[in-house]
């Protein structure tokens, strides 16, 4: 007799308001801040489904970093880490002297590591054991080796894609965690499925696949989806790994886990491709658990394996602590030893003297003209997100007229005021749509023309990114 298990309501919405999305040739992207479906990977509204919500969510982070008066060093735990590493600079920040804010990371690593090796010391040792029996990497071989196991299909290359591809099986991965987790014992109610992010999962793949992202391949991002299970004891995870194990690509007998699982009926294809034992080398701050790679049907989703006492002691805000981590891994000894020139920073210094001197700063690189220590007059300002600002320059701020280049092919061309499209200018898409009018606070704002993709001029009045009034020419 199968498992009942059922996909939740909430789950069950959410993925029939995805795939109404991509079935009328839309994005099933989820908006940074309120989860609503865009299509925006691209273009100035990247990663938000409207430029009110994309205004929010960096005024909020740039604000925290106000509040504490830019001290990144001395609040460092209480910031965002991926917005503090690509974008302080949005918020006149400069990063601290890269020794000094890995003396402070690791120091809180090396409290957290013991603090988890002091909670596995009081679970029974036998337990334990047993655990670390597993290896630290399934199947045996280098761990790029076995990463490359896990990587995406051709159809989940590009953010879009990833998203689009994965929602339609979506239910299936909940399914199959339900089924194993009750083989060990556990009821459904300890699950916990996720969403990456967009700006999260574009932080990723900047700082890890440096080159692959820079082409929009987003195949290494296999966390996008994502079912933790939570166990009472050691032994259920233990049990749980037994059962995994025996459904890799390369295993043998796949009929009796499938029928452990009560899965066997099903024609869906189940595969494990790599587990990462973390109980024998544990994330960096010593956090233990088990990550698995599971392929459903060709898509790769991510299963997680926690103990509940361990995870509790921190939860989600050991979350915001392992992207610190992430960025101070042992050995990294700079800023601009991280995974990609785009996504160098360091401690604000210059490289050449002179006029048009190349300074490194925190947020990107900047080469030009200057005025009591700020951007001011001629210069170019090379982001880490891998935009470009060629233009003018007033008192550090983006202030006449200038070329903004977005890494995704859009650009703008016009004037700026208060580091805004502000005025008279030109907005072209990556996909060759043209907006040519007026702008205002970085929005279309007043009176204009549009060139859409059918060839068809419109022009009329913009109020706030939205047209008002067209006439069709």
């Amino acid at each position: 007799m199968p498992y009942q298990v059922e996909t939740p309501q909430q789950l069950q919405r959410y993925i029939e308001g995805a795939l109404a999305c991509v079935d009328n040739d839309g994005g099933a992207v989820p908006c940074e801040v309120c989860g609503a479906f865009h299509d925006n990977c691209r273009g100035h509204l990247r990663d938000f489904c409207n430029a009110k919500h994309k205004r929010d969510w960096y005024d909020q982070r740039i604000q925290k970093l106000k509040e504490v008066s830019s001290d990144i060093l001395g609040h460092w735990q209480d910031l965002d880490a991926d917005f503090v590493m690509l974008h302080s600079g949005l918020a006149g920040a400069a990063l601290p002297p890269f020794q000094l804010l890995r003396a402070k990371v690791h120091a809180r690593m090396k409290d957290e590591a013991e603090m988890y090796r002091r909670a596995l010391s009081q679970l029974p040792r036998s337990d334990l054991e047993a655990i670390r029996a597993f290896d630290a990497l399934w199947p045996p071989g280098l761990p790029e080796d076995t990463k490359g196991l896990a990587i995406q299909p051709q159809e989940a290359t590009t953010m879009r894609m990833n998203y689009a591809t994965g929602v339609r099986t979506l239910n299936l991965l909940f399914i199959f965690a339900g089924h194993l987790a009750e083989a060990a014992g556990l009821s459904t109610k300890e699950l916990d499925l996720s969403v990456k992010r967009p700006t999260r999962m574009r932080n990723k793949a900047v700082f890890r696949f440096p080159q692959e992202s820079a082409k929009n391949d987003f195949r290494h991002s296999t966390d996008v989806y994502r079912v933790s299970i939570f166990a009472e004891s050691l032994q259920q995870i233990g049990k749980m790994m037994s059962v995994l194990e025996c459904l890799g690509r390369e295993t043998f007998g796949r009929t009796k886990p499938l029928e452990i699982l009560k899965l066997s009926h099903m024609r869906e294809h189940f595969v494990v491709e790599r587990i990462k034992n973390r109980f024998v080398e544990p994330a960096a701050g010593g956090y233990p658990d088990v990550l698995v790679n599971l392929r459903i049907n060709g898509y790769v989703y991510e299963l997680q394996l926690h103990h509940r006492g361990i995870f509790d002691l921190r939860g989600d805000a050991g979350r915001a602590l392992a992207k610190w981590f992430d960025h101070f891994p042992v050995g990294r000894d700079g800023y601009g030893n991280f995974a990609a020139e785009a996504s160098s920073q360091g401690e604000a210094k210059n490289v050449s003297g002179g006029n048009g001197e190349v300074k490194r700063l925190a947020g990107g690189r900047y080469t030009g003209e200057e005025q009591n220590g700020e951007r001011h007059g001629q210069g170019t300002f090379y982001y880490n997100s891998g935009d470009r600002y060629e233009g003018q320059w007033k008192n550090g701020k983006k202030h006449g007229y200038g070329t903004y280049h977005y890494n995704s092919g859009d650009r703008y061309i016009g004037s700026f005021q208060d580091d805004r499209m502000h005025g008279k200018g030109k907005f072209i898409n990556a996909g060759g749509e043209t907006y040519e009018g007026e702008f205002r606070e970085g929005m279309r704002h007043g009176t204009g023309k549009w060139w859409p993709s059918n060839g068809q001029i419109q022009e009329g009045t913009w109020w706030r990114n939205k047209r008002v009034e067209i006439i069709s020419m």
